[in-house]
């Protein structure tokens, strides 16, 4: 139990250092303006560049700490940090990703606004379909989430097959967000026919679906039918 509280305080405390630090960079941005960018979007500042990356490792070290839960108004207050984090993918490839999403999926994933403007970030076709894939450390909850928000829009059909493979209620999830559709351009018959043979659980999850069975030709309906039978 006193464990507990001393994990749960030093939180709390790193969390006041980082709203201190948070303050202190928008400030620092305030007095000199943007910050200039170097060929590759870093920022060419020096002193920029040091005072981001001490806060990142201060995120970073604070969503570690999973004994402490982030409320809506923690993750808003970290929300600017994990985005600028987020931003290059060279970074992102240093960072947990699925538990950064894990923990400020209020901030970083809420649901897509067609009135809106582009996201302060965009994760790549291939990066989605591995958080997607990753049953350890990306719940369904959460993949539902990252579907119906921004990010799903680079769901791309050849990069995420292997994902409803491996997570065939990825399938209907998928439909229901329409970031595909059985059909020319999207799930077409190849891709539903392979994903159905991969599995009992990827069979039914297809069956399952009108769309889906509506673009199989009948003899291989039929089989699929006959196999499901036998699971």
């Amino acid at each position: 139990m006193g464990r507990g509280t001393s994990e749960d305080d030093r939180a709390k405390q790193m969390l006041e250092s980082m709203r201190h630090d948070l303050a202190e960079m928008e400030m620092f941005r305030e007095e000199i303006g943007e910050v200039d960018e170097g060929p590759e979007g870093e920022p060419a500042s020096g002193s920029a560049a040091v005072a981001q990356g001490s806060c990142c490792d201060g995120l970073m070290e604070i969503l570690d700490m999973e004994v402490m839960e982030l409320d809506d108004e923690d993750q808003e207050n970290l929300k600017g940090l994990a985005e600028v984090a987020l931003q290059d993918p060279q970074k992102r490839r240093n960072l947990p990703l699925a538990m950064v999403l894990r923990r400020l999926p209020s901030a970083l994933l809420p649901p897509e606004d067609p009135a809106g403007g582009p996201p302060a970030f965009k994760l790549e076709e291939a990066e989605v379909a591995k958080l997607l894939a990753d049953k350890d450390e990306m719940p369904f909850w959460l993949c539902e989430r990252l579907l119906a928000s921004s990010q799903g829009r680079s769901v791309n059909v050849k990069e995420v097959v292997p994902s409803i493979v491996a997570r065939p209620e990825l399938l209907e999830a998928m439909l229901t967000t329409k970031r595909l559709s059985a059909g020319k351009g999207s799930l077409d018959a190849h891709h539903i026919e392979e994903i159905a043979k991969s599995s009992p659980q990827a069979r039914k999850a297809v069956l399952d679906q009108a769309s889906c069975r509506a673009m199989l030709p009948e003899p291989v309906l039929l089989r699929l039918r006959a196999l499901q039978q036998q699971d």
